[in-house]
């Protein structure tokens, strides 16, 4: 399932228990009737995220068919594909917000952490925040408004994730390494099992 894609199901919960889980974009009419103009018209542009190269998705669905209150949210989806599931835009030419996640400033982002301190003992106040920051020691920031950075909420639970893990998921061992995606645009984090060859995300 592409990014675009979760990012329409989590708007349209039920397109997904209809058809998109596990990537499947198939749909009888009886299930596609169930749904209104907006429903249906992000079904067909999810459809299309999927699959570009053997779908279609007439624009003029949209500007016919969307509710005028989700045209923002439609953009969003634009931009979504265009930056994360094709490459075509450069992500730093420009950015929407995602207003489904909190955006988290450092203060914030400390607070995140030491709410969870027992599960990587850091004591990570303001002042180290920031101190990681400036050694890009965090993730890069989501957005950075008048020079300060924000992350969103799920950001800082991947980087949770990363500084909580000590050993492999799947078998104990703490024989691994840590792999970052080559796909810059990707800020996952890869465990590498050296025990037992797991390889999975966090």
């Amino acid at each position: 399932m592409t990014t675009t894609t979760k990012k329409i199901v989590k708007e349209f919960p039920m397109l997904k228990a209809e058809t998109l889980s596990n990537g499947d974009v198939s749909l009888k009419q009886e299930s596609l009737n169930k749904f209104n103009d907006t429903e249906r018209t992000f079904w067909k542009f999810a459809k299309f995220c999927e699959d570009p190269t053997n779908s279609h998705f007439d624009f003029q669905e949209a500007v016919q068919y969307i509710d005028k209150s989700f045209i923002p949210f439609f953009l969003e989806c634009v931009h979504s594909f265009l930056s994360f599931d094709t490459y075509l835009l450069d992500n730093n030419s420009f950015q929407f917000i995602d207003k489904s996640e909190r955006l988290l400033n450092q203060s914030d982002f400390s607070k995140f952490l030491l709410k969870y301190k027992n599960f990587h003992g850091i004591n990570f106040n303001r002042q180290t925040i920031s101190v990681y920051y400036n050694r890009g020691a965090l993730p890069n920031a989501d957005f950075v408004l008048n020079d300060i950075p924000y992350w969103y909420e799920s950001s800082c639970q991947k980087y949770l994730n990363f500084i909580s893990h000590d050993a492999c998921y799947h078998c104990g061992s703490k024989n691994y390494r840590v792999l970052h995606s080559l796909d810059k645009s990707d800020d996952d984090i890869f465990i590498k099992c050296l025990n037992c060859d797991a390889y999975y995300s966090l």
